[in-house]
Order: C-alpha cells, then sequence, then structure tokens
C-alpha cells in the first residue's frame, strides 16, 4: 500500500519482495468514510504531507521509466485532491464505468453489489442506499438477471462514486478493460509526461 509516510522507502520495499519473490500490487491508502470517521485524513498522511508528496512523486515518476502503470501514475494526484480538498479528475472517468456490468461483490452477510457506488456493510457511506440485495434467500442468478439489478447497473455506469475512493480492485479494471482504455490512458500519460520534462528544461 503506497501512503504519504511510506513513499521514501517504498522502492526499498518493493525490492525486498521481488528479492524473496513474493508477488506485490501497488494501491493507495483509501479513505473511506469509516476510515474518515475513525481519524482525519490530514493526519494519516503524516506529518509533513506536502513534502510527503513530493517524494511520492519523484518516486512514481522513476519507477514509470522502468515498467509503465497508470494505475500508479493516478496516486500522486489522489493524495494531492485529500490534502487541496479538491475535486480529483482523471481521464478514465470521463468513459462510461463497465465494472457493473461484469464484477460483483460477494459478503459473507449475503450481500451482492459491484462497487462503492452502492452503500454496503463493506463500504457504508460510500454510495447509493436504494439498491439492496442479499442472496441469503434469493438465488445469485436471480438476482443478477432482475430488474432492479439492471436498474442500478445503468446507475453506476455514470455514477463516478469511485473516483472518491482509489481502490485498485475497481480502478484497475476500468483502466484495463476494454484494451482501447489502457491504450488511450498509456498515450495520455505519455503526453502529460513529456509536458513536464519540457517545462522543467534540460537538466
Amino acid at each position: 500500500m503506497l501512503c504519504l509516510w511510506n513513499s521514501d522507502c517504498f522502492e526499498n520495499l518493493e525490492q525486498i519482495t521481488i528479492k524473496y519473490g513474493v508477488s506485490h500490487r501497488i494501491t493507495a491508502q483509501v479513505f473511506y468514510p469509516i476510515v474518515d470517521r475513525l481519524k482525519n485524513a490530514n493526519e494519516l498522511m503524516g506529518a509533513t504531507p506536502v513534502k510527503a508528496l513530493n517524494e511520492l512523486e519523484k518516486y512514481v515518476e522513476n519507477r514509470q521509466k522502468v515498467r509503465f502503470d497508470p494505475f500508479l501514475s493516478m496516486i500522486p494526484g489522489y493524495y494531492r485532491s485529500l490534502l487541496e480538498q479538491s475535486d480529483f479528475d482523471y481521464p478514465v472517468f470521463l468513459k462510461r464505468c463497465p465494472i457493473p456490468l461484469y464484477y460483483v461483490n460477494i459478503i459473507e452477510n449475503g450481500e451482492i453489489f459491484p462497487c462503492p457506488g452502492v452503500d454496503s456493510s463493506l463500504y457504508p457511506g460510500t454510495g447509493n442506499k436504494r439498491f439492496k440485495f442479499s442472496c441469503k434467500n434469493n438465488g445469485i442468478q436471480s438476482i443478477v438477471s432482475g430488474k432492479s439489478y439492471g436498474e442500478m447497473q445503468n446507475y453506476l455506469i455514470e455514477c463516478q462514486k469511485c473516483k472518491k475512493y482509489l481502490a485498485s480492485c475497481y480502478i484497475r479494471p476500468r483502466i484495463h478493460f476494454p484494451l482501447g482504455n489502457l491504450l488511450t490512458l498509456r498515450e495520455i500519460y505519455h503526453s502529460l509526461d513529456q509536458q513536464a520534462t519540457a517545462r522543467k528544461g534540460p537538466r
């Protein structure tokens, strides 16, 4: 989990996983409403968040030169939006979301939902409270093929709730599926990177 308080040592942590052959996936600390209630987001991000954000941006920039990861490129902007209390905007959110059409969470209490766009026991306070589905007394197939579930899917295609909660399990599929999304975002990222390099001037 790539956070502002560990960005200065993340490269070493990654090398340890490589050394011991441990699979790893980079994600961000996600500030769901329940986390905000437990502790202030700025406190969680460290005593000197602006300095830490600069360190994080350096790490992401260097790592992208080795192996491009479009999700990783979003993490600094996500933390910056939290610090500045501004809207987190990114090209992937301009596209209709495919997640509710092929992804579903089924948790131990029987609840069925696709993402944080729907309020649930897993993500309390994140989304629409209208849609509630449970497989305790109904089959999963009958639920996901029902009219109400279809209405929920249509609502979530445009909801954009997930940009407030940068969880990789929902954002990565939005980037990689369909393949055209990944190719488009790769071009956008490299264009932004070239613009940033041009602004810095020769080293």
